[in-house]
This record gives C-alpha cells, structure tokens and sequence, in this order.
C-alpha cells in the first residue's frame, strides 16, 4: 500500500505529535508498505534514518525564522504570542506551503495527516480541494482538540470554526486518541470519528528498577498549563511537608517555577527534556512518578502510556492535591496509585492496523 503521511513533528522533536508520527510511519514502513512523509523543513540529516526503516521523509516550507527574530526581546515576545494566538501565526503558513509542495503528488491508497498543530489539516484540506487524484482515503489524525479544547487559556478565535469544519467535511474519518474526544468536535461530524489511541513499540526495552535511591525520588516529564495542568497547588503542598525528598521535572522554561528553585533548597531538578527513550530508562529508577491531571475529560495525557511502560506507581494529582495520599507516598505506600488499564491497545503494532482498517 502506498501511504503518504503529512506532520508537523517527527523525530528528533519532543512531542507527543512527533512520538505519533515517527512510531506510525515506522511500523507501517515495517509492515510492508511505501510510506512517504512530509515534514516542514528542520535541520536534521534523515539519510540514515531512511535506510534504517524504509522510509522517505521530504519537506515542506522554511524554517521558523520569524520565531527566531521575535523570540529576541519580551515585546516581541508577547506581540509573537499575541500573533499565534490570534492568527496560529506562523504555522498558518503551512497552508499554502503544503498546498506548493504536494500538488503535483497521486496516487496513493491512503493519506494521514497528523495535528497539531491543526494548520496541517487546513494546509491538506486545501491540498484534497485542488488535486482530487493525491490519494483514495484521507484520515486527518487528531491530537488534543482545537475549537473545543479545554486547556488553552483564550479560547480559539471564532473564525477558526471555518478551517476546522472545512478539513472535518472533506476527511473520510477523523481519528482521535479517546473516546471522550469525540464530543470537542462539532456534532455534524461525530460520525465519522474512529478512536485509534497514541502507539508505542513495545518490545525497544524492559525496564526495570536497579537501585535504591537515597531519599524518595520522583520525577513528572511534560509540559504545564497555567490554570489545569498546574504543578503549582501541588508544589505549594510539598512545601508544607517536612521530609527529605528529590522531586525532578522534565519540563520546558516556565518563568512560574522559578522561585520555586529557591523555596524547595535544594528539594526540586528542572532539566531540559531529552529523547523518549533515555527519559523512559531514568523515569525507571524513580520510586515513583507524578501526572497532573488536565481537568478535562476529552484529553489524555499520553505520558501516562510511558509511565507505565516504566514500570513505576503513578501519583495521579487534581488540581486539589490530597495530601494524605501524597505521605502515603512518600513514605512508600503505593496502593493509591493510578493504574493505566489495557495497556496492548496501545501497542503500535495495534494501533497501525486499525489506521489500515480504516482504509
């Protein structure tokens, strides 16, 4: 089968996105088929990746020069943030990028294009509009809703709705990770959703705990949103207990945590994240691990999937921290712990086949 697959993320990028599209091309690729992707344009030298799996990876569009220039000051900063806010300024640019690259592409079984960001979808819905030979299906993948997210702090601007109910009619199925999802999207469209959960190669490594550490260790790997997924009422509560512990967050800059750093003494690590597969072999050695819970049922935080696969207890915390639960933990006991039911469904040996299906 010849399958094209159009992204915003791949490897190396740290990103639930890019973890989908590189497993999917991946399995897919070692299954047999001919799958081509298209990424936009990052410095980072694929040969050797295509040789490896079998894959053909090809650009679309430059590079984020604009974020670069704007990132220079904390105006332009703002007014860059300001810009994505309003206009998903400059990734909206994919659109007519996507629609120059591919628009001479044909003639394969089947099309995934995978977002966010969700200019991917826009970008080929525009593509599907004008070259009608490109591919037989069309499967737009979907991460984290867009109109009906519950996380963002401002809501998408209305004119949105437009682009998101365009790429929903032309799609032949949406897919979506949950099947709580499936009421973010607008009505006239739920029937064509299938749920097809975020895939991982299972049999890459078995991990497994090989020391004691020191003083009770735990670590959370992700990003934070500022009112749900907030670390901070959490943070507040372990400052109010008065037991050596080390607490490691893999994490990006977030300016919120910073004088935590000095309150904790020495008691919290911010690191830089690092490839999934290293951040998989130290989650393994912790005593246990912390997820902060969205608030929100139609999103699921696919690093419960890695958790699991690390084989530690998960501490799953609300935005209302019980901190009797939180001593049990600290001192050991894990019978409170957060446990990730039915874990082959997201095998991505699994999950390709139900892409296939589709076709």
């Amino acid at each position: 089968m010849k399958i094209l697959i159009v992204s915003g993320y791949f490897k190396p990028n740290i990103t639930p996105r890019a973890f989908r599209t590189t497993e999917l091309a991946v399995e897919l690729a070692r299954q047999g088929n001919d799958v081509t992707i298209y990424l936009p344009w990052v410095d980072y030298d694929y040969s050797c990746f295509e040789m490896e799996f079998g894959v053909k990876i090809l650009f679309f569009g430059k590079s984020d020069v604009e974020k670069r220039l704007f990132s220079s000051s904390k105006i332009a900063g703002k007014f860059y943030r300001l810009m994505n806010i309003l206009f998903q300024y400059p990734k909206i640019k994919y659109i007519p990028q996507i629609y120059k690259t591919l628009q001479n592409e044909k003639g394969y079984d089947l099309l995934i294009s995978i977002g966010a960001p969700y200019s991917i979808h826009w970008g080929v819905d525009k593509l599907i509009r004008r070259n009608e030979f490109l591919a037989k299906k069309w499967i737009a993948d979907c991460g984290d809703p867009f109109m009906g997210s519950k996380v963002e702090i401002f809501p998408n601007p209305f004119w949105f709705k437009f682009l998101e109910k365009s790429f929903c009619k032309r799609a032949n199925y949406i897919t979506v990770p949950i099947e709580k999802a499936i009421n973010s999207y607008y009505p006239e469209f739920r029937s064509k959703i299938k749920v097809i959960p975020q895939g991982f190669n299972f049999s890459k490594n078995e991990y497994n705990k090989v020391k004691e550490n020191p003083v009770p260790t735990f670590a959370y790997a992700g990003m934070f949103y500022k009112g749900n997924r907030d670390p901070r009422p959490f943070l507040d509560l372990l400052l109010t207990i008065d037991l050596d512990f080390l607490f490691v967050l893999y994490t990006p800059k977030w300016e919120a945590l910073y004088p935590y750093i000095e309150k904790f003494k020495g008691k919290i690590e911010i690191r830089e994240l690092v490839p999934r597969d290293e951040l998989l072999s130290v989650l393994s050695q912790m005593d246990f691990l912390v997820n902060f819970e969205n608030g929100t049922a139609s999103q699921s935080p696919s690093k419960l999937i890695d958790y699991t696969i690390a084989s530690r207890p998960i501490l799953s915390v609300s935005q209302k921290p019980d901190i009797t639960i939180l001593n049990s933990f600290l001192t050991g006991d894990y019978s409170n712990q957060f446990i990730f039911e039915n874990i082959d469904n997201y095998n991505i040996k699994n999950v390709s086949k139900q892409f296939i299906r589709l076709k």
